[in-house]
């Protein structure tokens, strides 16, 4: 379960990336380099896209050049890595 702390940081970093990069940012170069046919990536580390930066970038793709974003997410939790033996 979420505290509120980390649900207040979470909200405030939203507030601040918004407004400090986001909104800066003018994201109709990026749009237009897209290809017209086939796919595009939008990478970060973050597993999951609502705890990143990226899903606000696709937010904003979405609302102000209508591109179309899927999430690509696991199903399962994540294993831990294991060397081959």
């Amino acid at each position: 379960m979420l505290s509120m702390v980390t649900i207040g940081f979470a909200a405030e970093y939203t507030r601040r990336y918004t407004t400090e990069i986001l909104d800066r940012a003018d994201l109709t170069p990026i749009v237009s380099a897209l290809p017209s046919s086939g796919t595009a990536a939008l990478l970060c580390v973050e597993r999951d896209p609502k705890a990143c930066h990226r899903s606000l970038i696709a937010q904003r793709l979405t609302e102000q050049h209508q591109v179309t974003i899927e999430h690509l997410c696991p199903i399962t939790p994540r294993e831990p890595l294991r060397s081959p033996r």
